[in-house]
């Protein structure tokens, strides 16, 4: 039982960690919209952080295919997380293209 609570509150503390990681990437997002510009933005860094996430997804799959269950959640925060990352890229690739 006190083995569940533990792995119960690194679940908890992990989700935080991405949900504080995570609520930076609106505005950052907000700001690639309004300035249309990706100056004072690093393209590697993005692609880092994207992977990073998939890294956290993929290890997530591995405790999955060892018997060791992931709440659902937690993988949900990965997932919007990686999304704003891939949106940002996305913005940084076609902003880049569009010479701004």
């Amino acid at each position: 039982m006190f083995f569940r609570k533990k792995i119960f509150m690194a679940n908890v503390l992990e989700s935080l960690m991405l949900v504080c990681f995570g609520l930076s990437w609106p505005f950052n997002l907000h700001k690639l919209l309004v300035s249309k510009s990706t100056k004072g933005v690093s393209f590697f860094f993005y692609i880092l952080i994207d992977i990073g996430y998939a890294c956290g997804v993929l290890a997530k799959v591995v405790k999955y295919t060892q018997g060791i269950s992931t709440p659902f959640y937690l993988i949900a925060v990965y997932a919007v997380n990686m999304i704003m990352v891939t949106t940002c890229i996305v913005l940084y690739l076609r902003y880049r293209k569009l010479g701004q």
